[in-house]
């Protein structure tokens, strides 16, 4: 997906594309290949590009903040029924039933209160942003931040390591903040 992304892009950005490239341990030029067939650039990628350039700045910030000459960064996706969540604020349900419907269909009985954090947060969200939210899935976006690793590395001056992780994952780590993660925002720790 990346590969056709690049090479479409290239025209407009050959020197980064060309790096993107390789990175990706593509040994011809982006300049004299084929272009992609029409439809294999799909919207969800452009979205979840936007979002690593989002988390790249994101990261930046926060390393302004905390001045680590060095930082281990993780990256942590927001699991499918944030998603859920935002699908159902942007269909006009209720609170109510949007717990019942993610308690259970996900397991989520006794996470109530997570549930209620997400609805208040899309509540509050732009149309637009909800509908990019719902065009995407979970499994692209924690594919797509892994498949970026070396690229949001090179992009941050001072970062030792990325690694990408499911909320899940980081809350049986106790990786602070981990449940904050939403669907094309995710939740950002420095160690």
């Amino acid at each position: 997906v990346l590969p056709d992304w690049i090479t479409v892009l290239n025209p407009v950005i050959p020197h980064i594309t060309e790096e993107i490239n390789s990175w990706l341990g593509r040994e011809h030029l982006l300049s004299t290949s084929k272009w992609p067939e029409i439809g294999a650039v799909k919207e969800e990628i452009i979205t979840l590009m936007d979002s690593v350039e989002s988390l790249i700045s994101d990261i930046k910030e926060l390393l302004e903040l905390v001045k680590r000459p060095e930082a281990k960064v993780y990256v942590i996706v927001a699991p499918e029924w944030k998603r859920e969540v935002a699908r159902m604020v942007l269909e006009g349900l209720p609170l109510k039933a949007i717990i019942d419907v993610l308690r259970t269909k996900f397991g989520l009985k006794g996470r109530e209160a997570e549930i209620v954090d997400a609805y208040n947060v899309y509540k509050k969200t732009e149309r637009s942003m909800l509908e990019s939210i719902i065009k995407t899935k979970s499994k692209s976006e924690y594919t797509m931040y892994v498949e970026t690793m070396n690229y949001i590395k090179a992009r941050l001056p001072g970062v030792r390591e990325v690694v990408v992780l499911w909320e899940d994952e980081a809350r049986t780590r106790n990786i602070p903040k981990a449940e904050r993660a939403l669907p094309l925002k995710p939740a950002i720790y420095l160690e």
